[in-house]
């Protein structure tokens, strides 16, 4: 049995304010010292509990590192971004972790709202029609991933967190909110060929549930991801078997699960889904403030499992 890679889910210091400036923050994100000390500290926490890799936000909605015009049209990315990126490189060197970065998120599609000068949401526009599509690639994605398409520290790209929430028909029948499944797909293909074309590490798409995995058939990626929550899957779920898509290519991973308000704790659902024979599974989750997150049982969850597996490495030598 392949041996399974574990990690956390860091998606945040402060949702979609890590990276870039907005109103709220116009210094910029983590390359602020405070932030970037808070930044050092949480890796070094995720790191002690003997996990490899990380899964970190970019973009989120687009409240902040975005250039745009009035009507939300992207012109680029801010000059904060960069700097913001480089110490999160650092940060992650630093503390010998990896990380699978999550460029935006389903709220992307959101309605437009406005809070204190900063848009939160509202740029279905930019994925739906065909030329602003394009200002997107070209202007705000692809100087990304030529500038860090190389970086060790990167170990994936997930290109959309959870689409299924933002695709009509699929995750939600609202239309306020979502696209269709041909404009996700398109949008999704392309976006996988550009990064392709300029990164050398695999790409995924963080889906909510397995049981949506059609919504991305065909389309260029290199890894499959699926997250698994008991409000959605069943524990018989997590436990199905899996195995690669094709010669190859890595299992399957486990990119979310919960560490409150499962059935089991942390460290049980690790074992599942090692013996299910996923590659990894990443927690959630460090930091964030929901239902799922018990932010000790997270760091818990990792070590008891990992020094379960050290003893038992041991043991066999």
């Amino acid at each position: 049995m392949a041996e399974l890679e574990v990690g956390a889910n860091l998606p945040w210091l402060d949702y979609g304010q890590d990276f870039g400036a907005s109103a709220w923050r116009p210094q910029g994100g983590v390359a602020v010292p405070e932030r970037r000390e808070r930044l050092r500290a949480e890796l070094g926490r995720i790191a002690d509990s003997g996990a490899t890799l990380v899964r970190l936000w970019l973009l989120g909605d687009g409240r902040a590192g975005l250039v745009e015009d009035d009507a939300l049209r992207p012109l680029g990315l801010d000059d904060h971004v960069f700097p913001d990126f480089d110490c999160a490189i650092a940060a992650l060197a630093e503390a010998g972790l990896r990380a699978h970065v999550v460029l935006t998120d389903f709220l992307w599609f959101a309605p437009l709202q406005v809070e204190n000068g900063v848009r939160l949401g509202g740029r279905r526009e930019q994925v739906r029609d065909p030329a602003q599509r394009a200002e997107l690639l070209s202007l705000v994605f692809a100087p990304i991933a030529a500038r860090y398409g190389q970086a060790d520290q990167v170990a994936g790209w997930d290109l959309l967190n959870e689409p299924e929430w933002a695709t009509l028909g699929v995750g939600t029948t609202d239309p306020s909110r979502a696209i269709s499944k041909a404009e996700m797909r398109e949008y999704l293909g392309e976006l996988a060929v550009l990064f392709h074309a300029r990164a050398r590490q695999p790409l995924s798409v963080g889906l909510a549930s397995a049981q949506w995995l059609s919504l991305l058939d065909g389309l260029p990626l290199d890894l499959v991801q699926v997250h698994w929550y008991e409000t959605h899957d069943s524990l018989a779920a997590l436990a199905r078997p899996v195995a690669p898509s094709a010669p190859g290519l890595p299992a399957p991973f486990l990119g979310e699960f919960p560490t409150q308000g499962a059935s089991l704790p942390a460290e049980r659902l690790l074992e599942i889904a090692r013996d299910a024979g996923y590659s990894a599974a990443l927690a959630w989750s460090s930091l964030a403030t929901d239902p799922a997150t018990d932010q000790q049982a997270c760091l818990n969850g990792l070590s008891r499992f990992t020094s379960g597996r050290d003893f038992a490495e041991r043991a066999r030598a």
